[in-house]
C-alpha cells in the first residue's frame, strides 16, 4: 500500500472513531433524557424526527440509539412511527416486530407505519402500462423499485435497504390480526409530486373501542 493509499485509510479511520464517540456520547445523553412514557421513531435512517428517539439499526448522522429493530425492547411508549422501514424486515419477524411495539405501548399508546409498497397498486400499474414516476411507462424497474428497494444503489448495507416483504390491505390487516392490536386504520395515499396512491400506511391502537376518526 503506497503512503498516499495509508493517509486516506488513516483518515477514514479517524473519521469513524470521531463519529463513534459522538455517537456514544450522543446516546448517553439520550438514555438518560428519556422520559417515563416516550415517542420512537424506528428506521429513522437519514430522517431525524426531533422530540422523538430515532432508532436505526446502524449508526447515522440522526440515529440517537443503535438497536435490533426485529424485536425491539423498548421502554413505555406514548407513540411509535417509521417511515418506508417495516418492509425491510424479514417476513418471520413482521409479527414479533408488531408484538414487541404493541406490547411497549401505554394504554393510550399508538402506531403509525407509512411508506410501506402497495403490491397490489404496483401490479394493477405496470399491467395497465400507466404512466411512470422515473420514466415514461410503470415498467419493471418500477415493479422493482418498489418490489425489492432497489438495493444496489447503497454501497455497504444493500441487504438492509432489500425489501424482503410485499404487502396489500388483506395482508397488513392479517399481521395487525396476529400481533393482537385491537383497532387499526388502512389507507393508500401518494406523495404530493406523484400521481399513483402505491404507498400503504397503518394507524393501530390496543384499546379496541378507539375512535379511528
Amino acid at each position: 500500500m503506497d503512503t498516499r493509499s495509508l493517509a486516506r485509510s488513516a483518515l477514514a479511520a479517524a473519521s469513524t472513531a470521531s463519529w463513534r464517540a459522538r455517537y456514544l456520547v450522543r446516546r448517553r445523553r439520550v438514555l438518560a433524557s428519556i422520559p417515563p412514557q416516550a415517542d420512537f421513531h424506528l428506521g429513522c435512517g437519514d430522517h431525524r424526527i426531533e422530540a422523538r428517539v430515532n432508532i436505526d439499526v446502524r449508526p447515522t448522522s440522526a440515529t440517537d440509539l443503535v438497536a435490533d429493530l426485529n424485536r425491539p425492547r423498548l421502554p413505555p411508549a406514548r407513540s411509535v412511527v417509521s417511515h418506508a422501514f417495516f418492509e425491510h424486515l424479514y417476513r418471520n419477524d413482521r409479527v414479533p416486530h408488531l408484538q414487541a411495539v404493541r406490547e411497549a405501548l401505554t394504554p393510550d399508546g399508538w402506531v403509525l407505519y407509512l411508506g410501506l409498497p402497495d403490491f397490489r397498486e404496483v401490479a394493477r400499474l405496470y399491467l395497465e402500462g400507466a404512466p411512470g414516476l422515473v420514466s415514461e411507462r410503470f415498467d419493471l424497474y418500477h415493479v422493482y423499485r418498489y418490489t425489492h428497494g432497489d438495493p444496489e444503489h447503497v454501497v455497504g448495507w444493500w441487504r438492509e435497504q432489500l425489501h424482503k416483504s410485499l404487502f396489500d390491505h388483506d395482508e397488513v390487516d392479517a399481521l395487525l390480526r396476529a400481533a393482537g392490536f385491537g383497532s387499526w386504520m388502512i389507507a393508500n395515499y401518494a406523495f404530493v409530486s406523484e400521481p399513483h396512491a402505491l404507498n400503504l400506511g397503518f394507524y393501530a391502537r390496543n384499546d379496541e373501542n378507539a375512535s379511528m376518526a
